[in-house]
């Protein structure tokens, strides 16, 4: 995942409105929703009942989960 599409996926995680290149739709916001929705990160949302068209779903939420787990790297001094 690039860093793009995590930027993208933790605000969905961490907010209740859509994203702001939703409005301006740079050239990599379509494939990148596209990709998050076909790989059931994402879902539509239904207009009469939220403000929002996407939010993330338990998948997505599962992969957040991954990566807040994932340590920080340390340097390891080892014999060649």
């Amino acid at each position: 995942m690039t860093p793009y599409e995590i930027e993208v996926m933790l605000w969905y995680n961490s907010r209740c409105e859509d994203h702001e290149h939703m409005s301006s739709n740079p050239p990599i916001w379509r494939p990148t929703i596209d990709k998050f929705l076909r790989d059931g990160l994402l879902q539509t949302c239904n207009a009469s009942v939220t403000d929002t068209c996407y939010a993330i779903t338990d998948k997505g939420l599962a992969y957040i989960d991954h990566l807040c787990a994932v340590q920080v790297p340390i340097c390891k001094w080892v014999q060649p």
